[in-house]
């Protein structure tokens, strides 16, 4: 995307990172911003985990599983991923 963005006038560059902002990383991080809030407000998820570096383990995680393992995951990886990294990661102290 540097590549493109290099390749670019100003106009065009700005114009195209706004759309790979808005479009991808924004709509990517609103699901799991969401989730992490609501799970926030009932006790489940500490209070600071809806940061940049939790969103972008949660992003990097599903941008792994597209690229290098065609977009599939199976069965079990969803419910393992969330057991073994997003619990411990999100877990409040007490818990």
């Amino acid at each position: 995307m540097r590549s493109v963005i290099h390749e670019c006038d100003i106009r065009q560059a700005e114009r195209f990172h706004a759309v790979i902002l808005d479009g991808l990383v924004e709509s990517t991080a609103k699901m799991p911003r969401t989730a992490i809030r609501r799970g926030t407000e009932q006790g489940e998820v500490r209070a600071d985990a809806a940061n940049g570096c939790v969103l972008d383990a949660i992003s990097a995680m599903t941008t792994y599983h597209s690229k290098m393992c065609g977009s599939e995951w199976p069965d079990a990886d969803p419910e393992e991923t969330a057991e073994r990294l997003m619990v411990p990661l999100l877990r409040p102290a007490d818990s």
